[in-house]
């Protein structure tokens, strides 16, 4: 994998995670607890990184493998892998392993 998708992947992560926590200290204001929770920032940053990595994977793998078409099956799972089926068709595309050209 490459170092900039990485950190591209850790980066969003963090965004998420930020964003989650700050929305529950707005909660934790609305419910008079008045401190940072820093245990639901961590617990979202890493369920974000988690998911983030299995939802990549096929992308992942795709580019880890030196895929031809590496491109297009990020694509696919940039665009149709919310979908279970295009999850799994990218996933599946990028594990194929292709027969040399003749």
């Amino acid at each position: 994998m490459r170092a900039k998708t990485k950190i591209a992947i850790i980066i969003i992560s963090a965004l998420f995670a930020l964003v989650f926590a700050f929305w529950r200290e707005g909660i934790s204001e609305q419910e008079d607890v008045g401190y940072f929770q820093w245990g639901a920032f961590l617990f979202s940053f890493f369920a974000v990184l988690a998911t983030a990595g299995i939802y990549f994977l096929p992308a992942l793998l795709a580019q880890e493998r030196r895929h031809r078409n590496a491109t297009a099956i990020t694509i696919l799972n940039c665009f149709l892998g919310w979908t279970l089926v295009g999850w799994v068709g990218a996933l599946i595309w990028a594990i194929y392993k292709e027969k040399p050209a003749k």
